[in-house]
């Protein structure tokens, strides 16, 4: 039937598990702790939504979660009970993806303030891979229709014109330093020294935004990155928003030599 036939070829939906391991939790996973439990409920329901293929392009991502509840249930535990003895441990799916769930991008390691950091590289090869996962993020937040590149001063500051340059402006290229991006102390940064430096060195080429981001929506987030030049944060967690930059572009992340 037609009702049959287009169903068909609807792609398949999406659907996150988190399974929960026995025993005490992995490093730089969501049941490390309670408190990282805790704080990952808070990223399940900001960022989430980027990994949901949007039904209404006109609408945020903020919104579909709002309407559509039930696409992001499964955010929850997922615990696996077979009442019969399993013929094997393997779990097949036409469509599916597994990992450990490392909250940070350096698995095991730490940050990279040790030289045996660099002994092993996690996302070596991965580089086209990445960028093609964060063009899906984009797509989802704003819409096929979007353009990132390296705008001009003049287009960075609002959503509603991301995609509209404006010709009596000087073209400068964008830098943000993003502060404070970090709860741990020794990684809370403000730049003050280096935003000075800038402002006073290239007055003309670059237009400097300081922002703590977390004052600001995803969606905002993501377009200034999206249309910015440069991106200077400390590492840790708050460094990923330079996931958004155009090509080109460029990410200066600093490091405690002391670590932390």
């Amino acid at each position: 039937s037609k009702h049959q036939s287009k169903h068909q070829h609807q792609p398949p939906q999406l659907l996150l598990m988190r399974y929960v391991l026995k025993g005490e939790g992995m490093w730089a996973t969501c049941d490390f702790s309670e408190e990282k439990k805790r704080q990952c409920q808070q990223m399940y329901d900001k960022f989430i939504p980027l990994m949901m293929t949007m039904t209404n392009q006109s609408q945020s991502s903020s919104q579909q979660q709002q309407q559509q509840p039930h696409l992001f249930t499964s955010s929850t535990d997922f615990v696996l009970s077979l009442h019969d003895k399993p013929k094997s441990e393997l779990i097949c799916a036409r469509h599916g993806a597994a990992g450990s769930g490392m909250l940070t991008d350096h698995g095991k390691k730490l940050h990279g303030w040790n030289d045996q950091d660099y002994l092993v590289m996690h996302n070596h090869g991965r580089g086209a891979m990445l960028y093609d996962f964060r063009n899906f993020m984009i797509t989802t937040l704003f819409g096929n229709n979007y353009v990132s590149t390296m705008q001009s001063a003049s287009t960075t500051n609002e959503h509603s014109q991301s995609n509209n340059n404006n010709n009596n402006q000087p073209r400068r290229r964008t830098i943000i330093f993003s502060i404070g991006s970090s709860k741990t102390g020794t990684r809370s940064l403000h730049f003050r020294q280096q935003v000075e430096r800038i402002k006073n060195t290239f007055p003309d080429e670059l237009h400097v935004i300081v922002q703590r981001m977390s004052e600001l929506s995803l969606e905002a987030q993501v377009h200034m990155t999206a249309q910015s030049s440069f991106y200077v944060s400390i590492c840790g967690g708050g460094a990923v928003t330079a996931t958004f930059l155009p090509k080109g572009a460029a990410a200066i992340i600093y490091y405690d030599e002391t670590g932390g």
